[in-house]
C-alpha cells in the first residue's frame, strides 16, 4: 500500500526572507580553501563590528542632540513663566545657553570624525571582501578596478561629502544655540531697551 507524502506547507509571508547565516570555515578542502574562507569570514566579521560602530556613533549623536534640545526648551518655558527674572540676571540663561552648546558642538565634532572614518573603513573591507569573493569563486571583475590614486580620490570625495553633513549638523545645534542666546536677552532686557532708546530719542529731539 502506497503511503501519501504530507502536502508542503506554503510560506505565509513571502515578503520575509531568511537572513544569510555567515560564511563558516568547510572542514574540507586543502589548506588554501581553508584559508581563503577563513580570510573571507575576517572580512564579514569586520564590516559587521564596523556596522554595529556606525549604529552606535548614531544613537550617540541623537541622545546628544535630544537632550540638547529639551534643555533649550526647559529654559525657553522657564523664562516666559517667571516674571522675578530682570535684565541683570540675564547672564543666567546666557551660560546655560552657550556653555552646553559649545560642549555640544566639541561631541558632535569628536562623533562625527569617528563616525567618518568607521563608515570609510567599512566601505573599504566591504569592497575587499567583495574582491575576494569573486576571486573565490574564479570570476574575473566585470568592472574596470580603480588603481591607487582614482581610490583615494573616491575616498576623498566620500570624505568631504560626510564632512559637509557634518558641519551642517554643528552650524545647526550652533543656530539653536544663538537662537536661545539672544531669545533670552530679548525677553530680560527688550523692555529696558526699548525705553533707554525712546529716551535717547527724545533727548536728541529736544
Amino acid at each position: 500500500m502506497a503511503t501519501s507524502t504530507p502536502p508542503t506547507t506554503p510560506n505565509k509571508h513571502p515578503e520575509i526572507e531568511v537572513a544569510a547565516a555567515p560564511p563558516t570555515i568547510p572542514n574540507a578542502g586543502d589548506d588554501s580553501d581553508k584559508l581563503s574562507w577563513k580570510k573571507l569570514l575576517e572580512y564579514t566579521t569586520t564590516v559587521q563590528n564596523l556596522s554595529g560602530r556606525i549604529s552606535s556613533l548614531q544613537n550617540s549623536a541623537f541622545t546628544l542632540a535630544n537632550c540638547y534640545f529639551v534643555s533649550q526648551a526647559v529654559i525657553f518655558t522657564a523664562l516666559s513663566s517667571n516674571s522675578s527674572l530682570v535684565c541683570r540676571d540675564v547672564w543666567f540663561p546666557l551660560f546655560l545657553s552657550l556653555l552646553p552648546g559649545a560642549l555640544n558642538l566639541f561631541a558632535f565634532f569628536k562623533i562625527g570624525q569617528e563616525y567618518i572614518e568607521t563608515t570609510i573603513s567599512q566601505k573599504e573591507y566591504k569592497e575587499l571582501r567583495r574582491k575576494h569573493e569573486v576571486s573565490m569563486s574564479g570570476l574575473t571583475l566585470t568592472q574596470i578596478p580603480l588603481d591607487d590614486e582614482n581610490t583615494k580620490n573616491v575616498e576623498k570625495k566620500e570624505k568631504e561629502r560626510l564632512t559637509g553633513i557634518l558641519y551642517s549638523c554643528m552650524c545647526a545645534v550652533g543656530f539653536l544655540a544663538a537662537v536661545t542666546a539672544v531669545g533670552s536677552l530679548w525677553m530680560l532686557c527688550g523692555e529696558s531697551i526699548i525705553v533707554k532708546h525712546k529716551a535717547k530719542c527724545v533727548k536728541l529731539c529736544t
